[in-house]
């Protein structure tokens, strides 16, 4: 078990030392055997990294007989160092397997995790316990200030890497890891240790990025302001890389006032992160900084602005990749998160009551449509046939076409679809938070997932459409709760098929998609949801409401996530399908 301790020095002055949160060691034990560096370097290369479960085992293993043993600090940090190549491999390996995993975590990738924060947590133990031993010299050499300096970056290295992952898989933060982060970067301020550069033999970045504590320290906060619990899965990973070239623009300011709203804040003193004082929130903290991002979100809107007007010429040609689309809305996700935009502003109201949700745009599109047969190709062909002609030859052209277009058609009749029962917990004017205790194993919830939910109780109401904004689930089998936080998009939908007949998307079948006439705000227009990245702006669609059909152009980017995209649209008269 943990347990905070404050290092004593040979003078016996607490102040201004860190708080740390290291496990309880035998003063007595001493190394057996006794490992040099090179020793564990020949031991990890052996490591057998295919077999990441028993590896893992392996290292923890070394890693707790390392820091429960009794190491001179110099020692102590080369040992450390010997294991970060591999364990950065292992590591990388065992994320492979939860980047989509389904949310909640099965037994087995709830176990994987597990390990995976374990090493994360032994790794940083070694560096705290070196800092730890080294604050206890009433004088430091220019070697221990070097090794002090050494511990203390890569110690807080690996706290902030626990909570990348944690954010990944949108499980709780740790305890103390803030914590110890925010003491451990406390301390380095009054030494003045902030802006010397580290030798870091294994950076986590290829960005050319001073390694510095200032640069760990202020990258974990700017993807703690991003709302990691909004990003989808593993997004917080890719932030986490992007977020390094924009260190330096952030800027960490101490104040004594009282802080109006509108402020990115942190408590050093806390175990906990940084937060955006809103209106009504009463915050108060020891040690008090500002977090001033104002020169950050500068960069990312001119580097957005420049992306977009980029994609819009190139949607012209369909030249815009998929990459090149996801990036984009990444970082339109990240804008909205620092001009804060996803913080909560309005109240909540308790509210209880079982509700039935279906997940995703298929499923949504099925119930919304009352489990009507999607038969658009069908559909398409009675609207667009002459039925006065006799002639012989035409009804023979008929059928060939007929059994084609009911070909396709029996493709959407595979999938079967299903309503999940959730527990509303409270409610507010723009969503709804819900909770499932125990879900089933075939769950699968998502940030960013499209969702169409009403009362359980009340069947003849109309389906609310919705997005699943944030996700948090619990960090072991004991607590298998996942609470979301649904934002509204629309009161009810009309079931469409669309089809793209002119640029990004076109030649490909029909897809089920939502057309969104009703109004929820007065600056909303009508609007289209269809499956991600298959159109963009500029696309020319037919959409096939199975006894109508009419053309639409695709305007303007609404809202994107890894499961649809919602745009604004233009009727069109039908274009010319031309490829360019």
């Amino acid at each position: 078990m943990d347990k905070s301790t404050t290092p004593v020095p040979l003078n016996g002055d607490r102040r201004l030392l860190p708080r740390l949160n290291i496990p309880t060691q035998d003063l007595s034990q001493r190394p057996n055997p006794y490992l040099q560096p090179r020793q564990l370097e020949q031991w990890a290369a052996e490591l057998p990294i295919g077999n990441t479960t028993v590896a893992a085992h392996q290292l923890l293993n070394q890693l707790k007989s390392l820091n429960s043993a009794q190491y001179p600090p110099q020692e102590r940090l080369n040992l450390h160092n010997a294991l970060r190549a591999v364990t950065a491999e292992l590591l990388d390996a065992m994320r492979q397997g939860l980047r989509q995993a389904i949310i909640p975590l099965d037994y087995k990738n709830q176990y994987n995790a597990s390990l995976l924060q374990a090493i994360l947590e032994g790794m940083a133990t070694g560096y705290k316990v070196a800092v730890s031993e080294l604050v206890l010299h009433t004088r430091l050499k220019e070697l221990d200030n070097l090794l002090l300096q050494e511990a203390i970056y890569l110690a807080m290295t690996y706290l902030g890497q626990r909570l990348v992952d944690a954010y990944c898989l949108y499980q709780p933060q740790p305890r103390h890891v803030w914590s110890d982060i925010n003491q451990l970067y406390q301390f380095a301020e009054t030494k003045n240790f902030l802006q010397n550069t580290i030798d870091d033999a294994c950076p986590d970045t290829p960005l050319p990025v001073y390694p510095t504590i200032d640069t760990v320290y202020k990258r974990i906060l700017l993807l703690a302001l991003a709302e990691p619990y909004h990003l989808m899965q593993y997004e917080a990973m890719d932030i986490f890389r992007l977020v390094a070239a924009s260190v330096q623009s952030c800027q960490i300011e101490p104040f004594h006032e009282i802080v109006t709203q509108g402020e990115f804040v942190i408590d050093l003193n806390a175990d906990d992160g940084p937060r955006y004082i809103t209106r009504d929130m009463e915050w108060s903290a020891n040690d008090a900084r500002m977090i001033d991002i104002n020169n950050v979100k500068a960069q990312l809107d001119n580097h957005l602005q420049r992306l977009l007007r980029n994609n819009v010429a190139m949607a012209e040609l369909d030249a815009v990749s998929l990459v090149e689309r996801q990036q984009r809305d990444m970082l339109l996700r990240l804008a909205d998160a620092w001009n804060a935009s996803l913080v909560r502003k309005t109240r909540r109201f308790e509210l209880d009551g079982d509700i039935e949700l279906a997940s995703g745009l298929n499923a949504c599109h099925h119930f919304i449509s009352n489990g009507a047969i999607f038969t658009p190709e069908v559909n398409e062909l009675k609207l667009s046939t002459d039925k006065s002609s006799d002639k012989k030859e035409a009804r023979s052209l008929f059928a060939t076409a007929y059994r084609e277009a009911l070909q396709k058609d029996r493709r959407h009749g595979f999938q079967q679809y299903h309503l999940n029962p959730w527990w509303q917990r409270n409610i507010s004017p723009l969503g709804v938070a819900l909770k499932l205790e125990n879900p089933a194993d075939n769950m699968d919830v998502r940030v960013g997932e499209l969702v169409a939910y009403r009362i359980t109780n009340r069947r003849k109401r109309r389906w609310q459409v919705g997005v699943i904004r944030w996700l948090k689930q619990g960090n072991d089998a004991s607590d298998a709760n996942v609470d979301i936080g649904i934002m509204n998009m629309a009161n009810g939908g009309i079931a469409v098929g669309v089809k793209a007949i002119k640029g990004l998307g076109y030649g490909t079948d029909y897809f089920r998609s939502l057309l969104i006439p009703k109004q929820t705000s007065i600056q909303q227009t009508r609007s289209i949801i269809v499956p991600a990245l298959l159109y963009d702006v500029g696309t020319c669609l037919v959409v096939n409401m199975g006894q109508r059909l009419f053309h639409i152009r695709l305007t303007r980017v609404m809202l994107s996530t890894r499961s649809f995209t919602q745009f604004n649209f233009e009727i069109i008269q039908r274009p010319i399908a031309v490829r360019l």
